[in-house]
């Protein structure tokens, strides 16, 4: 009978994506296992096994909040803002301007610092912030995600558009300017009232049991504070 001698046996994992379609999870893995080895009247030999093909589910929890433009708080954290968009009907997007803080415009050009609020005023600009390594999708791009924001009492809802804030970062920062106009649905604006409740949701499309919620009041004193 012949003798063998196993040499060495490596398992390589390599990751097979189409060249069209962006590095997501769940991601699909090829494995092939290859073995060299040596039989004695023969000589080296290589082996190769069956293509196996896995899906690699990962997902990771979300965190929605509401954040405020804040230059000159100590703790403030600072982001890449891209220019926002709005669903105006039908899953049709455009692009909002830039934010205004009471009328005098805000520079996102560069880094912009934000901190995490809870109470907002008319006129000032609602920042959210969605944290979500999952939905970084793209390794070469900076990737979008969807959230509503809505005050029911006063039957306002908007759809945004928010881009992450760098790539492979995972962090998604988008803004609405408010207003003390007639509530419309749908125009990019949100039209507020004194002492209202703002919810803002979000939904993982990845994984239908990833949703997180964060919520806001307006100020019903009107007062502004800038520390």
């Amino acid at each position: 009978p012949l003798m063998f001698l196993i040499l060495a046996g490596i398992l390589l994992l390599s990751s097979h994506l189409q060249a069209d379609e962006p590095a997501r999870f769940p991601r699909k893995v090829l494995n092939t296992a290859t073995a060299s080895y040596r039989i004695s009247d023969v000589g080296e030999q290589t082996a190769h096994s069956n293509v196996v093909a896995m899906d690699i589910e990962f997902h990771t929890p979300s965190e929605l909040g509401f954040w405020q433009y804040a230059p000159h708080v100590t703790g403030g954290e600072s982001f890449r803002i891209a220019p926002t968009e709005y669903d105006a009907g039908g899953g049709n997007f455009s692009p909002m301007g830039v934010p205004t803080i009471f009328g005098t415009p805000l520079d996102i050009s560069g880094p912009v610092t934000l901190t995490q609020g809870g109470v907002y005023h008319k006129g000032e600009p609602i920042f959210l912030v969605l944290k979500d390594q999952d939905q970084d999708i793209y390794t070469d791009r900076r990737d979008t995600v969807l959230v509503s924001i809505a005050i029911d009492s006063l039957s306002e809802k908007e759809v945004l558009r928010l881009t992450e804030s760098g790539e492979n970062t995972g962090i998604f920062v988008g803004y609405i300017q408010t207003n003390s106009l007639s509530p419309g649905m749908y125009d990019g604006i949100l039209s507020v009232a004194d002492d209202v409740r703002i919810l803002a949701t979000y939904s993982d499309k990845w994984d239908g049991t990833d949703t997180d919620a964060s919520a806001a009041l307006v100020d019903p004193y009107g007062i502004f504070f800038d520390t």
